[in-house]
């Protein structure tokens, strides 16, 4: 397989207004100290400033025992909080790495008291009416007169097995006329 050169692309001077919302202080209330909440909150912003959803992937890496989920729960609730309402994490490469990430992003997001999420787990396959649930869920957000308190946003959880990746890809394809114009 050929080598590609990967470019890195520096948009620290991003011009996106980024508002912290009640999405993100669910995950920062996780931090006891004062400090770590503002280590979290700056690292988040630099991350979620530098999305300009024109067709790009971003990935974001880190090391074994990093802080990696607190990362990107924090990346995903301050995301929702401006206006992104379809996140997929790519989340262990087994079952039971995957059902910590479900458990620890169905904790951390209230997802029992707020519901305020619909949390999409694909450990199994996907669920078969995933994609009239994300179609749903895209439908309420886009429209104008639908009460905040009803818009629910989407998190895909993948298991890092292409077939699960596979599937994902698919639903996606099969939506895509209700994700136009909406930033995922």
């Amino acid at each position: 397989m050929p080598e590609k050169d990967i470019t890195i692309i520096d948009k620290t001077d991003s011009v996106n207004q980024i508002a912290f919302g009640p999405h993100f202080d669910r995950i920062k209330e996780n931090i006891s100290d004062e400090e770590g909440q503002q280590k979290l909150e700056d690292e988040t912003l630099n991350i979620v400033q530098r999305l300009n959803f024109n067709g790009e992937a971003g990935l974001i890496v880190g090391r074994i025992q990093s802080g990696k989920t607190l990362s990107f729960e924090a990346v995903t609730g301050l995301s929702r909080d401006n206006d992104v309402p379809l996140i997929i994490i790519l989340a262990g490469i087994s079952k039971i790495l995957t059902k910590q990430t479900i458990d620890r992003v169905k904790k951390d997001f209230k997802f029992g008291e707020k519901r305020d999420w619909d949390i999409i787990d694909t450990q199994d396959g996907l669920p078969g009416n995933v994609k009239d649930r994300l179609e749903q869920n895209i439908e309420k957000w886009k429209n104008p007169e639908a009460r905040e308190d009803r818009k629910k946003g989407t998190i895909i959880i993948c298991m890092k097995q292409h077939q699960r990746i596979n599937e994902v890809t698919a639903v996606t394809r099969q939506a895509q006329d209700a994700l136009k114009n909406i930033n995922a």
